[in-house]
């Protein structure tokens, strides 16, 4: 359970950003790698390895914020 002094939205806030990294790093990545085919004539090679490095970012991103959910539910479990 939370602690009555931590707000309630900022953790809705956090989690709703979720869905919005993954897909930005996803269409960065994609919008790269066009770019960089276009330039270096490679097609499609760049954009699937920056279509990669996109999705690969966004679940380090996903991976870090739960761990660090996790870290404050063991902290706030063991401070009961």
């Amino acid at each position: 359970m939370a602690p009555p002094t931590e707000n309630p939205w900022r953790r809705l806030l956090q989690f709703s950003t979720i869905g919005l990294e993954m897909g930005l790093s996803v269409v960065l990545g994609l919008l790269i790698g066009n770019y960089l085919d276009r330039w270096l004539n490679t097609a499609p090679w760049m954009l699937v390895l920056f279509l990669m490095l996109g999705f690969a970012a966004g679940f380090r991103r996903l991976f870090s914020l739960a761990r660090q959910y996790q870290k404050e539910i063991s902290k706030d479990n063991n401070d009961e």
